[in-house]
């Protein structure tokens, strides 16, 4: 099964005296702060858990917001759902409902808000499947179709949710057909998801208004991949290597149903002609240049039902604990569209050839 779908949010309106509050100070604001900064989303889609009698509201960092949540009410044909408590995390929050049944939606009034959105229970789709996620926007087809198909036939998966950030040169449609032709794929969910990704800060902490790819991941964790065997989380630029096995095979074998993996970039050389390809990217920074490792978890492990982010789960405590030996990314710096920030394809800073990243390359057939 290869399906589409349509994130159907819960918005105060963008013109009402609710917006929300904004996490950087003036001086940390590009000039375009304002256009890509989530003000007025109040949650991304609710899920019910009958094991726990609740609907849980994944939403943006609810801020100033949660004072609005605590004075509205909260209803569905079902009738009025108490709230039973907001949880705060590092760049999301989570509303939890009662509910001793699922409603279809869930309403939420407060004055003249009146805003509703759609209530699910956990997919099935990928129940005892090895899954990868990632969150995407205009990226080239011929990317994300080397991309599964790297994955499929190198880490053994065999469903993908692919979140789309509103992309505006293809459909979520064309996308689902891209990944029904990969080999080893058995089903994909393509969601459409045309919100704002949120604005990064000219200052540090760079990353503390973008809300939407943390919360994405965890309604992953409540909605779509619950029953996965194994979930890898990377982005399209991301190409992981293994000299041995599988990191899914690694992360079933921990105590904590998890591995991590480092990533390294990888450069093109400059004055190469047509779209980038990942077999381009043979050189590397001298010494080596490296970003936050990425995870693959088990759902039903100890960490589990920890919270994910971008780069691991429950805070990244057990990262460098669950660091596995003979995998790492390479994050190919021109396999991208510039809407997450600016890339450095101009190279600002010495570059080497990499043999061992151009024999991976040759061997992997991207050269």
């Amino acid at each position: 099964m290869f399906r589409t779908l349509t994130l159907t949010p819960m918005s105060v309106p963008a013109d009402g005296e609710w917006q929300r509050d904004v996490v950087l100070r003036d001086s940390a604001r590009g000039p375009d702060f304002d256009t890509r900064y989530d003000f007025t989303t109040l949650a991304y889609s609710g899920v019910y858990l009958a094991e726990r009698r609740a609907i849980v509201l994944i939403c943006p960092k609810l801020l100033n917001f949660e004072t609005l949540v605590r004075a509205g009410q909260f209803s569905s044909d079902l009738g009025t759902h108490k709230l039973l408590r907001i949880r705060r995390l590092r760049r999301h929050s989570e509303i939890w409902l009662s509910a001793s049944v699922a409603p279809q939606t869930i309403t939420f009034s407060a004055g003249d808000i009146v805003e509703s959105c759609e209530v699910h229970a956990p997919d099935p789709t990928p129940t005892g499947l090895h899954t990868l996620t990632t969150l995407s926007k205009d990226n080239d087809l011929t990317w994300i179709d080397a991309w599964a198909r790297h994955y499929a036939r190198t880490q053994g998966v065999e469903h993908v949710l692919f979140y789309d950030n509103g992309s505006t040169t293809y459909t979520a449609q064309q996308i689902a057909d891209v990944l029904a032709d990969v080999p080893g794929l058995s089903s994909a969910t393509v969601v459409s998801v045309p919100l704002p990704f949120g604005a990064v800060g000219t200052h540090t902490p760079h990353g503390v208004a973008l809300f939407l790819q943390p919360a994405l991941l965890n309604l992953a964790r409540y909605r779509f991949l619950p029953m996965a065997r194994t979930v890898l989380n990377c982005d399209i630029d991301e190409m992981l290597i293994s000299d041995d096995g599988r990191l899914c095979d690694v992360a079933m074998r921990s105590m904590f149903g998890y591995a991590t993996a480092r990533a390294h970039w990888r450069y093109r050389p400059s004055g190469l002609d047509g779209v980038p390809r990942y077999g381009d990217h043979i050189l590397r920074a001298d010494p080596d240049a490296t970003t936050k490792e990425k995870m693959c978890i088990r759902p039903n492990g100890l960490l589990g039902r920890a919270h994910w982010d971008i780069h691991g789960a429950a805070g990244y405590w057990f990262n460098r604990l669950c660091m596995a030996p003979g995998h790492r990314f390479y994050h190919c710096e021109s396999i991208a569209t510039n809407w997450k920030r600016a890339r450095d394809t101009d190279h600002t800073h010495d570059l080497i050839p990499d043999p061992i990243t151009l024999e991976n390359w040759a061997s992997l057939g991207f050269r």
